[in-house]
C-alpha cells in the first residue's frame, strides 16, 4: 500500500476523529434520553468520561484542522513563489536569446564589412 501524503494522512485522521466524536455524541444523547440511567452513579461517571473524551477529541480535531489549513496555505505560497521563479527564468532565457541574436547579427555585420574592405 503506498504511503499516504501528509494531506491524505490529515484527512484520514480528521475523518476518524469526526466519526469518534459522532459516536460519542450519539452515546451521550442515548444516555440523556434514559432518565433512569442518569441516577446510576456508574453511568454518570461513564457519561462524564465520555464528555471529557468528546471534548479532548474535539480539541484534537480543531488543532489538526488548523494545522492542515496552515500547511495548505504554506503550500499555496510555495507554489506561487515557484511560479514567479519559473516566470523569471523564462524572461531571462528570452533576454539571453535576444542578446545572442544581437551578437550574431553584429558578428555577421563585421564579417561582411571585413570582406568588403579586404576585397
Amino acid at each position: 500500500m503506498p504511503k499516504e501524503s501528509p494531506r491524505e494522512d490529515w484527512m484520514r485522521e480528521k475523518r476518524e476523529l469526526e466519526t469518534k466524536v459522532a459516536q460519542l455524541q450519539t452515546a451521550l444523547r442515548e444516555e440523556r434520553r434514559n432518565s433512569a440511567s442518569n441516577s446510576d452513579p456508574a453511568l454518570k461517571a461513564e457519561l462524564e468520561s465520555c464528555l471529557d473524551e468528546n471534548l479532548q477529541l474535539q480539541e484534537i480535531l480543531d488543532r489538526k484542522t488548523k494545522e492542515l489549513n496552515e500547511t495548505q496555505s504554506e503550500l499555496t505560497q510555495l507554489r506561487m513563489e515557484r511560479e514567479k521563479a519559473e516566470s523569471r527564468v523564462r524572461e531571462m532565457e528570452d533576454h539571453l536569446a535576444e542578446l545572442q541574436d544581437e551578437l550574431r547579427r553584429e558578428n555577421g555585420s563585421k564579417t561582411v564589412q571585413h570582406c568588403h574592405l579586404g576585397g
